[in-house]
């Protein structure tokens, strides 16, 4: 018993991703901790910038590729494969979304040249509950913040971070350095090791020149970037579970119990064979997505319902790869185990079940 699954976005740039994914996750498998990891994370987000995926969208003018939608869609379903620790719907699809026309030349080519690692963060994704809600407000030519952010996957060694909150009552954006006055970060590796952050802002002053933006178009650009980054997901997360169930099949394939190997088993095959057709409603939906939206036009209301549909079907292969594994696909041993625990983070990115049945079903 073989299985291979198509590409979801085929061409020269998923296979690019899916190499340098291969590649990275061989290298941090024979990593022992964080800390050995780190400088692996590093050396793969030089490479990525080396290639110019951040810049996959930022217009040509402001020295990026001008490229679309789809290309990058490609190149995260082909990094999905591998679970690639490294947040390229992020930093390569949301960052350049948030901007308004008027910061772009500003921001846009020292991203795109690899001059700063900008991570995007929305108040009310990454608000701590035990804290106050980030907030700014203007005071002559000075900004003032508080507040705190968690849970921020952010590129290695970020730089900045592109924080939405309000400011003075408005919906604003604020391009926030890592390091400065009043301003502590906490560096983390999150459970499918993506490097992640926390911010503390205790009374941090930064110039007007900080504020990116203010008022309902800020509003817009963000619902977009966020709705960008749910669409992005979910072709993380189809990509990622294609690839499970390829793994899962040839475990069953090689693996030998009472002189018989598991795929003989007339319920494992079953087992393996509806997860198969549950990654494949899942890719279809995905693809469907993709085919309709371009750069500008996202339909929120159909992404939010994919997401909740993706959010599901995440965990449920997950928790089938398991019990197909018999429990090994845990084990670090095996490469199932990192595809494993990046599905078991899709939920949680650009908002979870709450977040997204709220926005299809407003109260």
């Amino acid at each position: 018993m073989s299985l291979a699954i198509a590409p979801l976005v085929p061409g020269d740039l998923f296979e690019t991703a899916m190499r340098l994914a291969t590649a990275t996750a061989a290298r941090l498998a024979a990593a022992g901790d964080a800390q050995a990891r780190a400088p692996l994370l590093n050396a793969a987000w030089d490479e990525v910038t080396t290639l110019g995926w951040p810049a996959v969208l930022i217009p040509e003018s402001c020295g990026g590729a001008d490229g679309t939608l789809q290309d990058l869609a490609a190149i995260v379903a082909g990094a999905g494969r591998s679970a690639l620790p490294l947040p390229l719907a992020s930093v390569c699809g949301v960052v350049p979304a948030m901007l308004p026309p008027a910061a772009r030349e500003a921001i846009l080519p020292r991203i795109a040249a690899g001059e700063w690692h900008v991570a995007p963060a929305f108040a009310a994704l990454h608000r701590d509950p035990r804290q106050a809600a980030p907030d700014a407000s203007l005071h002559d030519d000075e900004l003032r913040l508080k507040g705190a952010v968690i849970g921020v996957e952010a590129p290695p060694q970020a730089t900045h971070v592109l924080l939405q909150c309000a400011v003075s009552g408005a919906p604003g954006l604020i391009l926030l350095p890592t390091e400065g006055v009043g301003i502590r970060c906490s560096r983390f590796e999150r459970l499918d090791g993506r490097p992640s952050l926390d911010l503390a802002i205790d009374g941090a002053s930064l110039p007007r020149q900080a504020l990116v933006g203010v008022g309902a178009g800020i509003a817009v650009a963000v619902d977009l970037a966020l709705v960008r980054g749910a669409l992005l997901t979910c072709v993380d997360a189809v990509s990622a579970m294609g690839a499970l169930i390829e793994q899962t099949v040839a475990y069953l394939s090689a693996r030998v119990q009472f002189g018989e190997t598991l795929s003989r088993f007339q319920a494992l095959r079953h087992n393996a064979v509806d997860l198969y057709a549950q990654q494949e409603a899942a890719r279809a939906l995905v693809t469907r997505l993709l085919a309709d939206a371009d750069d500008q036009t996202l339909e929120a209301r159909s992404v939010s319902l994919a997401k909740l549909h993706i959010n599901r079907v995440s965990r449920t292969i997950t928790q089938g790869a398991v019990q197909l594994h018999g429990g090994m696909g845990l084990t670090e041993e095996l490469a199932a185990s990192r595809l494993i625990k990046r599905l078991m983070m899709v939920e949680f990115d650009f908002g979870d079940q709450a977040y997204h049945a709220a926005r299809v079903s407003p109260v």
